[in-house]
């Protein structure tokens, strides 16, 4: 409940940061680089993502598992496959984010609760079809 990830760079082969059931958690300033999936909101509650950094991964953010409540901010997705997924989650905003050369989508969503703000997505959005 409540953890701080701040000013982290990584490289690995699967997740970079998973908030698994986390609450009131921030992550923030920190830099993947080819990592499949940079940040993984899974379930919980409040958390925040703020000033990330993603170059180069599978995804740049994934939100799932029932999280809600959850903000991704002012960060930077370049050149990943997908910039953000949420599938399977409450309510996100996405906020002020860029998102430059995707692969294939900017955003994937399953039709859930996801508000965009002032957001430059330099790519499609993919919603699942009812």
């Amino acid at each position: 409940m409540g953890a701080r990830v701040e000013r982290n760079r990584y490289e690995t082969r699967w997740f970079g940061v998973h908030l698994l059931s986390a609450h009131s958690s921030s992550l923030y300033r920190n830099r993947a680089w080819r990592t499949m999936r940079a940040v993984t909101i899974e379930g919980g509650e409040g958390n925040h993502v703020g000033k990330q950094l993603a170059e180069h991964c599978d995804t740049g953010a994934v939100v799932e598992g029932g999280a809600t409540e959850s903000v991704i901010a002012d960060s930077w997705f370049h050149d990943c496959r997908v910039g953000v997924i949420v599938w399977g989650a409450g309510d996100v905003v996405l906020r002020a984010n860029a998102i430059s050369e995707p692969g294939e989508h900017a955003l994937v969503s399953d039709g859930g609760s996801v508000t965009l703000e002032g957001n430059d997505l330099g790519g499609d959005i993919w919603v699942r079809p009812a």
